[in-house]
């Protein structure tokens, strides 16, 4: 049996059926029905979301987490920010709000995660292979370009890589682009290391 992505895909389940000498009975009949209505839902559902396939807009939340751990092994970046507060030395706090001669050290942090439509951009970013396995300015250009311009994953054309610059100078490659909330994520993520990026250089990303 072959497989190609040009056939198309089965739409009808093969259907249970009764045994001639139970058609009579009328609960069976009702099972049957039953369980062919669920077994044809089921295969709807699969042809609708294809799994593999996360930029479908059907593959949303923790099913998106599922798809991308589950399938290609990539989790979902979580985003930490915190900040240390320390009360003990004169000035640091009001008198009679806490005990004297104590050092007291307080945390406040949230963290927060990629939403579904960056986390579909990282998954392209570590997926995509269409730009060969060698790198280079261009190949770099074109991968920027895709997580800051292509929406939930997708491909974008090759004009939207001119609004990118990529130099290198002793063993760091800038790549410099405009400053937006996708380039900003993207920043975020180069410099906490979650973007897989040859490892010979060093890469910093700057906003204008």
């Amino acid at each position: 049996m072959s497989e190609s992505f040009e056939a198309t895909p089965l739409t009808q389940v093969l259907p249970s059926y009764l045994y001639a000498q139970y058609t009579d009975d009328e609960d069976l009949r009702a099972f049957v029905n039953s369980f062919n209505d669920l077994s044809q839902g089921y295969l709807d559902w699969l042809n609708q979301h294809p799994l593999s396939v996360y930029t479908s807009p059907y593959i949303t939340s923790s099913l998106l987490d599922w798809v991308g751990r589950g399938i290609y092994g990539i989790s979902r970046p979580v985003f930490n920010q915190s900040s240390t507060k320390i009360y003990g030395e004169t000035g640091s706090f009001t008198i009679a709000t806490k005990e004297l001669a104590s050092l007291v050290f307080i945390v406040d942090g949230t963290s927060y995660a990629l939403s579904d439509d960056y986390y579909k951009r990282l998954l392209t970013w570590c997926l995509y292979r269409g730009d060969g396995l060698h790198p280079s300015a261009w190949w770099l250009k074109k991968r920027v370009a895709r997580f800051i311009y292509g929406a939930n994953g997708s491909d974008v054309s090759v004009d939207k890589m001119l609004d990118v610059s990529v130099s290198s100078s002793a063993g760091t490659v800038t790549i410099q682009t405009a400053n937006t909330p996708e380039s900003t994520i993207f920043k975020d993520l180069i410099d906490i290391g979650t973007l897989p990026l040859p490892f010979q250089s060093q890469f910093q990303v700057t906003l204008i």
